[in-house]
């Protein structure tokens, strides 16, 4: 039998982050109307003020792609990774197997935070076999996994 269990957390700050930038493009779309109307009526500088405001409202659409959207743990019988999802991509943070990491109590330590803030789960500091360090929010039942993962028992 093949265990497998997902945990999701939504980055809340990113996401407004990623808003802001998406509303300013869409002024800088407004902005560019207006300039290629007022070019079209005879105000031919304007045509200068539409190719500013389009570059600058394709940089804003190209940054906002940079905004995480969340983090997701991954448990199988085979390991555990966190996996942060983008807008047009998904990176594997880390990746762990049994024994290549030990699970720890977070209590002020400096890690890399993989989690919402705030969190209604208790936030556990995985230290990897290399020596990183990852603050994670795990609940019960992805706890009791992890552990058992790490702890090398079947």
């Amino acid at each position: 039998m093949t265990r497998f269990y997902t945990q999701e957390h939504l980055d809340v700050k990113s996401a407004t982050k990623r808003t802001i930038l998406l509303a300013a493009a869409l002024f800088c779309d407004v902005l560019t109307l207006v300039f290629t109307l007022r070019a079209c009526f005879g105000a031919y500088l304007y045509f200068i003020g539409t190719a500013l405001s389009l570059i600058v409202s394709a940089a804003l659409r190209i940054a906002s792609l940079t905004c995480r959207t969340k983090w997701t743990y991954v448990f199988r019988d085979d390991g555990f990774c966190v996996e942060e999802h983008f807008p047009s991509k998904k990176k594997v943070v880390f990746e762990i197997g049994r024994r290549g990491a030990e699970l720890l109590l977070k209590n002020g330590e400096n890690c890399v935070d993989l989690y919402r803030d705030p969190c209604d789960c208790e936030i556990y500091v995985l230290k990897l076999s290399d020596g990183r360090t990852f603050g994670l929010a795990l609940n019960d039942y992805m706890l009791a996994l992890v552990d058992e993962l790490v702890q090398g028992e079947r």
